[in-house]
């Protein structure tokens, strides 16, 4: 074991010993964990056991104060919302967090972070799961699960993470790679010759082209395995102002550089940024926010920073939310609220990487509009927000749709939405309360739209009231109702959604609980910490919802969750299991 791992685990352990009272016969293993001899009294053993944990504090405090003093991880605009907090615990290299996904071995969960992570968290999963491959650490009926998945994925954002995954794969799709692979080494080399013989002034004819659209695709979806001589000429194509490649190819070859993620180009995307003019801006800011490098947040808010033209803006705000800055999601918001149809298919490219529980009525009213693009860009938001109200609107296009195409987007917006509320330890609401929950959330919007605030308050306070009363009766799903009609009239109340978690914890439907009350906390996280019935429950649906799911990274996320809120009015045994149950999944997990 290494030395970093030892020492934390020893720590954990030392830790545990202290807080039950450590007993004579533990003092051996006290010694042993410290490095003392086996002759040292008790009074120099409890000092050192003191003074180990005490510099294991400190060492912490140290690392969180070093972390905090990044100013822009301290700007509140950063601070993406708290129902994504448990995927937040899931880092890749270079980040912080508790659970590495460059440690885990959990198949399952790695092929759920590649549908629902973020872009960076993909990235990092595919990359774990080739690892993995590599290692033939992968079990026959995982190896299964993922060949099917990896196949049916319909994402190009992480489409050159998963080609090198599937490469590795055994049998017929591992086959195919190579083939593919293969055909793409002749490509290269062709365009390699190509693009020696145009700048020695041989061929008058820019070599890209001349290729046709299936062969531009292929050499363009691994930007990061090109030689730089190829990157450079590319860079010149976009970049460059000469007349001898048409204005058009040039905003065709920079549109097919938008998932590279090459840092290489990221100097000429920056120009092209900086010029804040010109077609090849939006194709410029969508590359340059999916590339994984410190410059690249400074670049994008600065412009966002001095850019009026509307489409820029919100398009610079979708961007932001690719490196993890909300400071654009207000902007983005008010852009679909305007229902400017020229704004329109922005804000849902926005929305799809800022966007939250919030949004996702907003986000579902634009599948019943005529224009297939316009629903397919809903459907693709919808998948990416992750909420499990979205799936009645997604199931109902399915049923309806007469688009192949969009039918198959859906089912992969749902297989996504299913995804993410795993990693959070959710479940998918039953269909007929999600169908309840949306049509009276319909309703109640349609009230805000067109009543005066007062009157607005009024009814929802009705509606809380009428709520209660039905609970008093037995009645929970009407009660349910209009407790939910009550939240939808007024968005920025928790009482009625902390009312709803704590009837389904009652019940015994924890997964429902842990839903609700996470959007209390987005709501108005002060409240419910402060409400002792309330944080109560929260810490009581964690620990349950822990101990249920299978997976020990996620069970580890929930508790760290659960820990992280304000605990001061939860009865101090429930407090303990939480932090007893979270310090035994540290130490069986070995990190």
């Amino acid at each position: 074991m290494s030395e970093p791992a030892r020492s934390e685990n020893a720590t954990l352990e030392l830790q545990r010993m202290l807080e039950r009272g450590v007993r004579g016969e533990d003092l051996d293993r006290v010694r042993a964990l410290l490095g003392l001899s086996s002759d040292s009294d008790e009074v120099r053993t409890v000092r050192a056991l003191v003074g180990a944990l005490a510099e294991a504090r400190v060492a912490n405090v140290r690392f969180a104060s070093a972390h905090s003093a990044d100013k822009e991880r301290g700007d509140p605009s950063r601070i993406m919302n708290l129902r994504a907090s448990s995927l937040m615990r899931l880092k890749t290299s270079g980040e912080v967090g508790s659970v590495d996904i460059h440690r885990s071995s959990h198949v399952p969960t790695l092929l759920a972070v590649l549908r629902a992570g973020s872009l960076s968290q993909r990235r990092a999963a595919a990359d774990r799961l080739g690892a993995l491959l590599e290692e033939k650490a992968i079990a026959a009926p995982h190896l299964e699960q993922l060949s099917e998945t990896l196949q049916g994925l319909r994402t190009f954002a992480i489409a050159y993470e998963v080609g090198r995954v599937v490469a590795r794969l055994p049998g017929q799709a591992g086959r195919a790679a190579s083939v593919a692979e293969r055909k793409w080494s002749q490509l290269l080399g062709r365009v390699e010759r190509g693009i020696g013989a145009f700048w020695d002034g041989e061929a008058s004819d820019e070599p890209l082209r001349a290729l046709d659209a299936e062969d531009r695709a292929h050499l363009l979806s691994r930007v990061r395995d090109l030689p730089d001589e190829v990157v450079r000429h590319i860079a010149a194509v976009v970049g460059g102002s000469d007349v001898s490649v048409d204005a058009r190819d040039r905003w065709v070859l920079l549109a097919g550089l938008q998932s590279a993620g090459d840092a290489r180009l990221l100097p000429v995307l920056r120009a092209l940024v900086d010029s804040g003019e010109g077609e090849r801006l939006l194709p410029a800011i969508r590359a340059l926010g999916r590339i994984d490098d410190p410059r690249t947040h400074p670049i994008l808010k600065a412009a966002f920073a001095r850019t009026a033209i509307a489409e820029h803006r919100v398009v610079l705000a979708g961007a932001l939310g690719l490196t993890g800055d909300a400071r654009g999601l207000p902007y983005a918001r008010e852009a679909l609220a305007t229902r400017d149809e020229r704004l329109l298919p922005y804000a849902l490219e926005a929305l799809a990487y800022l966007g939250g529980a919030e949004d996702v009525l907003a986000v579902s009213l634009q599948l019943e509009h005529d224009d297939p693009e316009r629903q397919r860009a809903a459907v693709e938001t919808l998948g990416r927000i992750g909420d499990g109200r979205a799936l009645h609107p997604l199931a109902a296009l399915c049923s309806r749709s007469i688009s192949s195409a969009l039918r198959a987007d859906a089912e992969e917006a749902i297989a996504a939405i299913r995804a993410r509320l795993e990693l959070l330890g959710e479940e998918p609401p039953g269909q007929s309360a999600a169908s309840q929950s949306f049509d009276t959330a319909k309703m109640a919007a349609l009230v805000r739209r067109r009543r005066d605030p007062a009157t607005v308050r009024l009814r929802s306070r009705l509606n809380v009231w009428l709520g209660h009363v039905w609970l008093g009766l037995g009645a929970q799903a009407r009660a349910i109702r209009r407790l939910e009609a009550a939240s939808a009239l007024r968005p920025d109340w928790a009482a009625p959604i902390v009312t709803v978690a704590m009837v389904h914890a009652r019940t015994g439907q924890h997964a429902q609980a842990l839903a609700g009350f996470r959007r209390a906390l987005e709501i108005d996280r002060a409240a419910v910490e402060k409400s002792s019935s309330a944080a109560e429950m929260v810490a009581q649906v964690f620990l349950r919802r822990a101990e249920a799911v299978e997976s020990a990274d996620i069970a580890r996320g929930l508790l760290e969750e659960a820990l992280a809120l304000d605990l001061r009015k939860v009865s101090s045994g429930l407090r303990f299991a939480l932090s007893e149950r979270l310090t035994a999944l540290k130490l069986s997990s070995g990190r």
